[in-house]
C-alpha cells in the first residue's frame, strides 16, 4: 500500500494535492473524447483511435448503458484529487480501504449491477481490438496479443457475471454493494491490528505465514508465460 501512496503523490497529484499534475490533466483531456464520444451513427477508426470501432459498437449496443463508462470516467476525474489526497494522508489501512472503495470499487460495482452488459462489451474491446493506439504510440502489441490469446474469455465472462449477480441487489434488507464495501474495509482493520502487533481475531498475525505465501505467489506470477489456471492452482496450493 505504501508504493501506491508514493505513486499517488509523486506521479498523479500536484504539490498541494488540489489537482492532477499537468501531464495527467493533459492525458485526461485527450482521452475524454474517446470515452465520451459525440453521438454518431458511424464509427471512424481515426476518431476512435483509443478503443477502436469494435469496442464502440459493443457499447453502443447497450442502449442507455452506453454512457456509463463516460459517467464513471467523469466521476474519477472530478473526485480524483480530493479522494487521492485523502488516501495519501490517511494514517490507517481501514481509512485507506474505505476511501478506495468509495472512490473506485463502489461506483464500478453499481455501474455493473445496473449495466452487466458492460462486461461482454469490455471483453469485445480486448478480444477484437482494432484501435490504433499501438501504431500511434509506437508500442509493441505483442504482450497484449499474448494475453488476449491465452485468456479463456468465455470462462472469465461467466465468472464476472456470476460475481455481479451475487454482489448486486439486496439480501435480508441490506444493500449487497455496501456490505461488500464494508467487508473490504474490515480487511483494512485486520491489517491495522497486524501492524500494531495485536494478536486478536481480526489480525494477520493469526495466519502470517500463509499470508506471506500468498504474496509470494502473486508477486511471482508472469501473465505472459503462465495461464490463469496455473495461477489459480498455485494460489490453491498456498492455502
Amino acid at each position: 500500500m505504501k508504493w501506491l501512496r508514493n505513486m499517488t503523490i509523486e506521479y498523479l497529484l500536484n504539490e498541494d494535492g488540489t489537482s492532477f499534475q499537468p501531464e495527467i490533466t493533459g492525458m485526461l483531456v485527450m482521452v475524454e473524447p474517446q470515452i465520451c464520444p459525440v453521438e454518431s451513427k458511424k464509427c471512424s477508426t481515426s476518431e476512435n483511435w483509443f478503443f477502436g470501432c469494435n469496442c464502440w459498437k459493443g457499447f453502443r449496443a447497450l442502449g442507455e448503458c452506453k454512457m456509463r463508462p463516460c459517467q464513471l470516467f467523469r466521476h474519477f476525474v472530478e473526485n480524483g484529487p480530493e479522494s487521492l489526497t485523502n488516501f495519501a494522508n490517511a494514517e490507517f489501512y481501514e481509512e485507506k480501504y474505505r476511501i478506495l472503495m468509495d472512490y473506485l470499487m463502489t461506483p464500478i460495482s453499481r455501474a455493473l449491477c445496473e449495466c452487466p452488459g458492460m462486461i461482454g462489451a469490455s471483453i469485445t474491446c480486448a478480444r477484437k481490438y482494432d484501435g490504433t493506439l499501438f501504431q500511434l504510440t509506437g508500442l509493441d502489441r505483442t504482450s497484449f496479443d499474448n494475453v488476449v490469446s491465452h485468456t479463456d474469455w468465455k470462462t472469465l465472462k461467466t465468472v464476472l457475471l456470476g460475481l455481479v449477480e451475487a454482489g448486486c441487489g439486496e439480501r435480508n434488507g441490506k444493500d449487497c454493494v455496501t456490505e461488500f464495501s464494508n467487508i473490504i474495509t474490515l480487511a483494512g482493520t485486520v491489517m491495522d491490528n497486524f501492524y500494531k502487533g495485536e494478536d486478536v481475531c481480526l489480525s494477520v498475525i493469526r495466519f502470517e505465514e500463509e499470508f506471506e505465501e500468498y504474496y509470494e505467489v502473486i508477486g511471482s506470477f508472469d501473465i505472459e508465460s503462465r495461464k490463469i489456471k496455473a495461477y489459480a492452482n498455485r494460489l490453491a496450493d498456498a492455502t
